[in-house]
Formats: C-alpha cells, structure tokens, sequence
C-alpha cells in the first residue's frame, strides 16, 4: 500500500493579525467562502495588495473593537472548517498571555483614545488614568520604584541617608515621579476646565468645602493611598483617612516650607519618610485630642490658611460650617485689634511688641 502525504493548500489558511507598521488588523490567505465570512461577521474589508487582494478591519476601531471583530471572526471561520490562526494579543476569550503583554495593551489603548479626543474632557480622562492618586499608572510606577530602594537599601544594611549613590539617586527618582504626577494632574485638571476659588481672605460665605468648583466627597478608595493634594491640585486637602478616625492634612509634592511650618503652629504633627531626606511628608491632627477637639482644630486652621493665601479642601466629614466661621470670626477679631504697646524707653515711644499669630 503506497503511503501518500498530506495536501496542504495555502490558500485556505487565514492569518488574523495586526500590521505593526500601520497598526490595522489584517487577515491573509483564504478563499472566497473565507472572505465572505470575514465581511459578514467580522467586519473586514477587501484592500488590494502587493500580492492580491486581503482583507482588513477598517481604519480608527479602538483596540476592544479589533479584538472583538478578529476574535468573532476567526471562530466563525473555525466553525466554517477552516483552518485560522489568531494572533493571541487579538483573541479576547484565550487566557491572559502575562500581565506585562496586558499592561502592554492598556498603554496603547491609551494613546488610541487620547489621540482620537475630540474634547478636552475626553484628554482629562485619560491623564486621570495616568495620574490618579490610587490606579494611576505614575503613583503605581512610583511605589514600585519606592519598594525597590526600600528594599535595596534594606538589603544593603543601610541606614536612611546612607545609602550608596545609585540606590539614593533611586529615591529621588520617586521623588521625580510624584512632582511629574503632579504636574499631569494639573494638566488634566486645567484640561477638564475645573475651577478653583480664588484663594483670598475667608469670608463669611460657604465654607471651604461647600462652595462651587471643589471636588466631590471622597471615597474610601482614594482616601485610603492618595496624595489629595496631588490628586486636585490644592495646596491643603482636609480629610479622615480611610479606616482609621485620623484626620490628614494632605500637602502637594515640593509644597513650601512656609506651609509645612504654619500647619505646625496650627497644632497639627508633621511626619516625614524617610527621616534625613523625605520623599513623603504629611501632616495629622494629635491622636490624643477627643474626636470634637480634633474636629474643632481642623476647622479652625483653614481660615488662617486662606488668609495666608493657601487653597484648602476639606471633606465634608470633617468640615463644620459653625466652627469653621467661629474661627473666621476669631480670627478677623485678631487681625483687626491693634498690637499690644510695650513700655519703652523714652526715645523709642512707638516701638510695639510682635503682632500675635493666628491660631
């Protein structure tokens, strides 16, 4: 009996796969039938090529769209008989095929979406994606690369400000990628044309976290890792941090030492990571104060932060319209009383004592 080989014919094999050139979706090879089921169930259109006709998906479908066309229609195919092979970054029911190939695939849905915007919003999203306190892929990169110099330098026996030159230069690069979430998340707040009061002396209007522009109530979610005032481009961001009854004042990445200082006269803690040189610093309201007083101090320090000129946010679990114009009526009752006179000698009768600081 003589043996025979199999026939394989060429033609009838389809490859689904994307041009990296173009970025198109592409399917080769195939017959007729072939291309009948690639129109009608995936959407294909016939393109001549250098070497005939092909077929392809058409021009602008964001990613999930190609992959949902191409995978539809190469089972089709399949059920039809014939023989298809799927690129496996278009086929939406296979396994994942690793976390970086996926993590690939979101970065390029990214650029597809933020190139095709057609409204600012629509670029504001995806800086939120990029930037966001809790997801964003800055904030993520940023506490790999915090890990890591943990790590490294934990590894090494190094002592905080001792570490050798690339592991030190690896936390200021932390440092650099919170200042560059910071500067995108500006961006996409100017992007989506959110307004902020102007920051002026407090009046007696609304209180800080009730008038027009300001962000909505924060969830636990964002509460729980976020950098707030980060995240909303304010330089103060008044909050309990989720699951504790801890109230945070959140201060911006590279915020003035002046406004670190005035949150410490306003009897709130400073703490800072790592100690010599901290890539992270925020400030508390004591934990040894009652529940009232802690809610009573917060209050009070936001009108004497407007004044000094400073953009403040307080959630509205914290904030208290009674306390906060009490503060604003004390303080205004400050600002207005003339300095106590010192006595003098006789040639300098004027000379005054040093203006009393706000609370």
């Amino acid at each position: 009996m003589n043996q025979r080989e199999p026939d394989f014919w060429v033609l009838e094999y389809v490859t689904i796969t994307k041009d990296p050139r173009t970025g198109l979706v592409v399917a080769i090879g195939g017959t007729e039938q072939a291309a009948d089921i690639l129109q009608r169930t995936g959407g294909f259109v016939s393109a001549p090529g250098p070497r005939g006709d092909y077929h392809r998906l058409p021009h602008g479908l964001p990613i999930e769209q190609q992959r949902l066309k191409a995978t539809t229609a190469s089972h089709a195919l399949l059920a039809a008989g014939h023989s298809v092979h799927l690129d496996p970054a278009l086929n939406m029911l296979a396994a994942p095929d690793g976390d970086r190939d996926a993590a690939l695939r979101y970065l390029a849905q990214l650029a597809e979406r933020v190139s095709a915007a057609e409204t600012s919003s629509a670029v504001a999203e995806v800086l939120t994606e990029v930037a966001a306190p809790v997801h964003g892929l800055l904030p993520l990169t940023r506490e790999v690369i915090v890990r890591a110099w943990i790590a490294a330098s934990d590894l090494h026996g190094a002592a905080p400000g001792e570490e050798p030159e690339p592991l030190a230069r690896l936390g200021s690069t932390a440092n650099s990628l919170s200042e560059a979430a910071r500067v995108v998340l500006h961006a996409r707040n100017h992007a989506a044309r959110r307004t902020q009061p102007p920051a002026t002396a407090p009046g007696t209007g609304p209180g800080p976290c009730t008038g027009p522009g300001f962000p909505p109530p924060l969830t636990p979610e964002m509460k729980r890792m976020a950098n707030l005032a980060d995240e909303y481009g304010t330089d103060v961001e008044i909050y309990i941090k989720a699951l504790t009854t801890t109230i945070h004042a959140d201060t911006p990445t590279g915020a003035p030492a002046g406004l670190h200082d005035l949150l410490e006269q306003l009897g709130l803690e400073r703490h800072a990571y790592p100690a010599g040189e901290p890539v992270y610093i925020w400030h508390t309201v004591p934990d040894h104060l009652g529940a009232d007083e802690q809610k009573r101090l917060a209050n009070r320090a936001i009108p004497a932060l407007l004044l000094a000129g400073y953009t403040v946010n307080c959630d509205p679990e914290v904030f208290d319209e009674a306390l906060y114009q009490q503060a604003v009526h004390r303080l205004r009752t400050r600002t207005a009383r003339p300095a106590p006179q010192q006595p003098a000698p006789a040639p300098s009768p004027s000379h005054s004592a040093p203006a009393r600081r706000a609370p």
